[in-house]
Order: structure tokens, then C-alpha cells, then sequence
């Protein structure tokens, strides 16, 4: 069982949040609260702040999937989660930032459909479990990993934290790196392909 050596307050995460997950609106929530340009850097701004708390979560997994991938999404503190979330449009790839409480992010066997960006997420604040492909990862301390959308992953978070998110599309990041399914939920270093490049 790839949970066996999961921490307890990630074990904890997980059973607290069963029966809390987000389900996406009918009709969209999802509206940004604020934006700011500068020269060709457009960013959008969102936020739980200012959302009623019974619409907090289909709010965020909206946006949340809106700016990574579909998924399904869990989390143990229900209406009380705060989540901020930051997206900017460069050139060839996507970046953001995102703040949230703790929460669990999976995106399980079902949603197969093709991806063509490859996540690589660094931790800046707090700590976060990777689950893909059959191996586990722990992170922290400003650490980096890569998540392949194509295949299922989770993602649990147990802590308050702070992500930077670089969406890289799959050619532009294998003609560089070449494959990456051996890359996926590892702690991305200098000694492997993807750490050289980072």
C-alpha cells in the first residue's frame, strides 16, 4: 500500500475528508476577484475570500481545475477552506501560485483524457505527499516534483501551504528531458534529468 508510510496527520487528512468533497456547479461560479497587467504578463486573480462558504469549494475546484486539470478534491476543514489562487499568461508555458488550507487533490483512472502539459510544482511553503505511478514522495522544504496529468495521481496536503506551478507542454519538456514517466512524484534534484534543467 503506497499509504503505509504516511505520516499521521496525512492519514488523518485522508479519513477527515471523507464525505467533504467539492463537486463542480451546473452552471459556473468561477469569476476571478481581481487582475493586474504589466507589460505582457496578464494574470488573473482568485480567491475563496469573498465567496459564500456553501459555494466555497465548487468554487475552488472549479478554478483549481480550470488551472491545472480535472480532479476530484477533498478536504477536511468543509466550508471553512481558504484557498488563493494565482495564474499568468507567458509565453510557451503557464505559471501560478496557489495558497490553500489542507486538502487532498486526486485525479483518479477514469479521467484519462490526454494532457498536454506536464506539471512541475515547487513547495514554498509547508509540506505536500505525491502519489504516481505506484511510488510516493514527501516534500518540503521548497522542494520540487512533477506531476504527469496523463495518469492518476494524489496529491495530499496536510498543512496550510504555498505552490509555484509550471505548466510545460509534454514536447518542449521531452526534447529536453526525454521521457518523464520515471520522473513523475520524485523529489526533483540535481542528480536527476529534470533537476539539471530546473
Amino acid at each position: 500500500d503506497p499509504k503505509s508510510s504516511v505520516d499521521s496527520s496525512v492519514e488523518k487528512l485522508y479519513s477527515n475528508a471523507k464525505g467533504k468533497t467539492a463537486l463542480a456547479p451546473e452552471g459556473s461560479i468561477c469569476r476571478p476577484t481581481g487582475q493586474s497587467s504589466e507589460g505582457n504578463d496578464h494574470r488573473m486573480i482568485y480567491s475563496t475570500h469573498d465567496v459564500h462558504p456553501r459555494e466555497r469549494l465548487s468554487y475552488w475546484l472549479e478554478v483549481a481545475t480550470r488551472g491545472y486539470v480535472e480532479h476530484e478534491f477533498y478536504t477536511p476543514v468543509g466550508q471553512a477552506f481558504r484557498g488563493r489562487l494565482q495564474i499568468a499568461s507567458l509565453p510557451g508555458v503557464g505559471l501560478s501560485t496557489f495558497e490553500a488550507d489542507p486538502h487532498r487533490a486526486v485525479r483518479p483512472e477514469r479521467q484519462h483524457e490526454d494532457s498536454g502539459d506536464i506539471l512541475v510544482s515547487m513547495l514554498s511553503r509547508g509540506r505536500v505527499h505525491v502519489f504516481q505511478d505506484g511510488r510516493e514522495s514527501s516534500i518540503e522544504n521548497k522542494g520540487l516534483y512533477l506531476i504527469d496529468p496523463i495518469r492518476p495521481f494524489e496529491v495530499m496536503v496536510p498543512e496550510p501551504s504555498a505552490h509555484i506551478v509550471v505548466k510545460i507542454p509534454r514536447p518542449m519538456l521531452e526534447a529536453r528531458v526525454g521521457r518523464t514517466a520515471d520522473l513523475s512524484a520524485r523529489s526533483i534534484t540535481q542528480s536527476n534529468r529534470i533537476g539539471a534543467l530546473a
